[in-house]
């Protein structure tokens, strides 16, 4: 019989709160420095912090740069927003698995193991009874 949910989809459960923390604590980095560079970006073009030579290579760098971190903050800022947490995912997984069939099957199989019990049941008490007017029948065993 295979199993109803994969054993290496709850090992990769274990991950997701890790990944998910991992992802928002990048972004936060990510966006500090966005906006450090910024900064340093509005003084060297108001020549407050850098000479001339300086604000040419910060200017480079910042050209080259700028763009490529901003593309990053924003998937990270994505992913940070879109990965579920690990009890979204483990709903999810439980909806999925969770169809009016099955939920037939398992009353039909209540009902037959309550059958069954209630059975076990009156033949104990039956024992019981029989054992009780067993007793009562021979008078050589009473106290």
């Amino acid at each position: 019989m295979e199993p109803i949910i994969s054993p290496w989809l709850i090992y990769l459960l274990s991950f997701i709160d890790a990944i998910k923390t991992f992802m928002v604590v990048s972004t936060v980095l990510v966006g500090i420095a966005l906006g450090g560079y910024l900064i340093v970006f509005a003084m060297s073009r108001d020549r407050v912090l850098f000479e001339d030579d300086t604000r040419e290579v910060v200017d480079s760098l910042g050209k080259r740069y700028f763009l490529k971190a901003i593309a990053t903050f924003l998937l990270m800022f994505f992913l940070a927003i879109t990965i579920p947490n690990r009890n979204t995912v483990i709903a999810m997984l439980v909806a999925q698995n969770i169809t009016p069939n099955n939920i037939n099957k398992v009353v039909k199989k209540g009902e037959a193991l309550k059958d069954s019990i209630k059975k076990d049941v009156l033949d104990i008490l039956t024992a019981i009874q029989r054992g009780r007017d067993n007793d009562r029948s021979h008078p050589s065993k009473q106290p």
